[in-house]
């Protein structure tokens, strides 16, 4: 307190003095105006004595006599915060507005129009609305069409953007590794070791983020992409919009798949896949929500991403509807990519499903349908396998009422989202009351 006190008298003593000092400098700013009067150059130089002295308010009138003189003294001009535009001075904002409406001008003059912030031909506005940007004939998201327009190319191997100017490094086999570097694959391998910079690889139908050494990322891709074909005529065949496209984070084992489920949210995750719960920023993708799934060294790995893919794509075309799906269809899609991708496979995990009780009643079941830590894993395993198997026998059951209700729900995803919740609970409605028929389908196959 006493500090407070001393410090306050110091200010309230030190307050005439300034106000001596302002009224001294003003009084000698006025003699030398007086003098400098209709001299530019002196006038000029008097206001920046004047700004340096505090007297800001007063330089800048001096500022304006300058400019009624020597009305194209660009120094002075340039401290009132003038800029010459098309031959005339104006404000840097005023600048800044006529620069817009001429480049916008220019644009619409050629032919464009502007959709979120892009300028993109008239005749791909309707598809630019719905977030289909076209380059080069493809279909690619904002964010990858921003990126091409910025001068950006994709590396040869990784699909990753780069800059334009440096493929010949890419070319070369080398690889961005931080700080406008590039290194070989080895050095780009431990680059990509840290999560904050992980790879991010581009497949045709999926990208995958993960600490893994590109070779064996590249290995493994093939069962995520089988995974998401597997499963696209659920949805006649269609792939999710560009910036719906599906993002899987490959976990280099448990620990690292624990703490992605820390960092993200892990609902779903006692499955070993999971949406995360937020989005998530990567270059050359923007916002995306990505799938997180556990791949491990063992036999069970490839069925974990096999599921994540599944989730990834289900997860894609569900966004594109903008609906929130029942998490016992999102498992069936991710189950069918996953289990049922091989007949031998499908019959192993069948007779699996047997041994745990067959198919119970599928009303309850879809009422009480969960992926949570509270199960034990062989109910995880029944719900996937479930799960899946109502949509396979809608599929290839040979039941004309369940296979018009799947069918129906295939319809309704190229139209809207209303469309699908209502077929999605109109197959619901229609499954439950088909657990012999499964049941009968389940033991044709397994021959159990």
């Amino acid at each position: 307190m006493k500090t407070f006190i001393i410090l306050l008298s110091a200010l309230l003593l030190a307050a005439p003095v300034a106000a001596q000092d302002i009224a001294a400098l003003r009084e000698e700013l006025s003699t030398k105006q007086e003098a400098a009067q209709g001299d530019a150059p002196a006038l000029f130089e008097l206001a920046k004595w004047a700004k340096e002295k505090g007297l800001v308010r007063e330089s800048r009138a001096i500022l304006k006599q300058v400019v009624e003189i020597e009305p194209e003294h660009e120094e002075a001009r340039g401290m009132l915060g003038f800029v010459k535009y098309e031959g005339a001075w104006m404000t840097k904002s005023k600048a800044r507005i006529m620069q817009r409406k001429a480049f916008e001008a220019e644009q619409r003059a050629k032919g464009l129009v502007k959709v979120d912030g892009l300028w993109i031909p008239e005749a791909e506005e309707e598809e630019a609305k719905k977030g289909l940007f076209r380059h080069d004939g493809d279909i690619v998201s904002r964010e990858e069409k921003k990126a091409f327009m910025a001068g950006q190319v994709r590396h040869p191997r990784t699909g990753a953007f780069i800059d334009g100017q440096q493929i010949e490094n890419a070319k070369a086999g080398l690889f961005p590794i931080g700080d406008d570097k590039w290194g070989t694959e080895q050095e780009a391998n431990e680059f990509h070791t840290d999560l904050q910079h992980p790879w991010v690889v581009r497949f045709p139908h999926c990208t995958i983020v993960s600490t893994y050494p590109l070779s064996g990322i590249e290995n493994i891709s093939f069962h995520a992409e089988s995974a998401i074909t597997g499963v696209k005529s659920l949805f006649g065949n269609q792939d999710p919009k560009p910036g719906h496209r599906p993002v899987i984070i490959v976990a280099s084992g448990i620990e690292q798949y624990n703490q992605l489920g820390n960092d993200i949210g892990a609902e779903g995750s006692a499955y070993s896949a999971f949406v995360a719960e937020q989005e998530m920023d990567f270059p050359g993708l923007g916002l995306v929500r990505p799938i997180v799934c556990n791949w491990q060294d063992d036999t069970w790995g490839v069925y974990f991403l096999r599921h994540g893919a599944g989730l990834a794509y289900v997860y894609g075309i569900c966004a594109d509807s903008e609906i929130d799906p029942p998490v016992w269809f999102m498992r069936g899609v991710a189950g069918l990519a996953e289990r049922y991708y091989d007949d031998s496979i499908k019959a192993w995990f069948g007779s699996q499903h047997v041994a745990a009780g067959g198919v119970k009643e599928l009303g309850p079941w879809f009422d009480t349908f969960e992926i949570s830590p509270n199960l034990e894993w062989n109910m995880l395993s029944y719900n996937i396998f479930q799960a899946a198997l109502v949509l396979d026998f809608a599929m290839k059951g040979g039941d004309a009422e369940a296979t018009k209700a799947v069918q129906a729900v295939t319809a309704a995803f190229k139209e809207n989202g209303p469309a699908a919740e209502e077929a999605l609970a109109n197959f619901r409605t229609v499954m439950s009351t088909k657990e012999d028929e499964v049941r009968d389908y389940l033991a044709k196959f397994t021959n159990k």
